[in-house]
C-alpha cells in the first residue's frame, strides 16, 4: 500500500499476483512488461486524492506495457476504487486463469 516508486514489475517472467491492496502509486500498481505474463487476481486498486495530486495516474492500476502481450495476462476480480479505472491495454486480456502452484504458509492446517 501507498508506495512512491512502483509496485510488483512482472518483466520477462510469470508471476501469479493474488489478492493485493495497490493504494496510491505514484508510477503504477501492476505492470506487465517484456514477455511478462500470468495471473492478477482479486486485487484492489485504489487512488485517492493525494496519490492522484503526487503524480499517480487512474489508468495505471494493472496493464501490459512494453513487449508484454494481453493474451498472456489473466485479470479476475480487480476492483478500482477512488480515481482508479481500468486500464484499457488488458481489455482483451487471456480467457482463462494461467495454472500456477499453490501458495503454502505455516499457518496453514
Amino acid at each position: 500500500m501507498k508506495y512512491w516508486i512502483r509496485g510488483p514489475l512482472v518483466y520477462d517472467a510469470f508471476a501469479d499476483l493474488r489478492n493485493n491492496i495497490h493504494e496510491d502509486w505514484a508510477l503504477w500498481g501492476s505492470r506487465f512488461e517484456s514477455n511478462g505474463r500470468g495471473n492478477a487476481i482479486n486485487s484492489l486498486y485504489r487512488l485517492g486524492a493525494d496519490g492522484k495530486a503526487a503524480g499517480g495516474k487512474p489508468e495505471a492500476t494493472v496493464y501490459a506495457y512494453g513487449g508484454a502481450d494481453p493474451q498472456t495476462i489473466y485479470v479476475s476480480g480487480a476492483v478500482y476504487e477512488g480515481n482508479a479505472v481500468p486500464n484499457q491495454s488488458l481489455a482483451n486480456h487471456a480467457p482463462a486463469e494461467f495454472p500456477a502452484p499453490a501458495v503454502s504458509s505455516p499457518c496453514q492446517k
